[in-house]
């Protein structure tokens, strides 16, 4: 019996999961705490607690994925996987323009910056597939599971980052994967036994 798996493609530009940053700057002479993003939006404090904001754009991503990763659920009939999980990613960034010359070769090419960690592009979706399962029922966030109970069964897959193939259009695509039929609790009955 062939172990349940799901196969997509999400459209845009990649973003990775902004990471909040904290730093003491001095307001009237006095120190005060001061929260901003990877991205240097500082935002003020309001009732004497810093406010974190996320870049819209790390938003907008993460609303794709959760919208495709329920599309794709639901036509494939896919069940809550209970066990281990590979997540396979490919991340294909927008060329820039002096990689559309006939230079450079037509098709995808390993993206080699040091921008968009690739941890933080992993982290964003992973966050975002646990979350496609979340419905707001009466004004309350109801957290059921959709794909898997959480992302900390994921136990292999690799991200990978490319220059997107001359002509195509930036995404990812994603490969999730069940790597047994057993459950998660069966796994941790067995240790206990041991």
């Amino acid at each position: 019996m062939p172990m349940p798996s799901i196969n997509f493609f999400v459209r845009g530009v990649p973003m990775p999961q902004p990471r909040t940053r904290a730093r003491v700057v001095y307001v009237h002479g006095k120190p005060t705490p001061s929260i901003y993003d990877e991205l240097r939006q500082y935002e003020p404090r309001i009732d004497g607690k810093p406010r974190v904001r996320k870049p819209w754009d790390a938003e907008r991503w993460r609303e794709r994925i959760i919208e495709r990763t329920r599309a794709e659920v639901a036509m494939a009939g896919l069940k809550v996987i209970t066990g281990p999980i590979r997540v396979d990613e490919d991340f294909y960034f927008p060329r820039p323009d002096y990689m559309l010359t006939a230079k450079y070769p037509a098709g995808r090419i390993m993206y080699d910056l040091d921008r968009n960690d690739r941890d933080n592009l992993d982290k964003l979706v992973l966050d975002a597939i646990t979350q496609a399962g979340w419905r707001e029922i009466n004004g309350v966030m109801v957290k059921t599971p959709l794909v898997w109970h959480g992302d900390g069964q994921v136990c292999q897959g690799e991200p990978q980052r490319w220059w997107v193939a001359r002509g195509a259009a930036p995404g990812m695509r994603i490969v999730i994967e069940a790597l047994t039929d057993q459950p998660v609790e069966l796994f941790e009955k067995a240790e206990a036994k041991t």
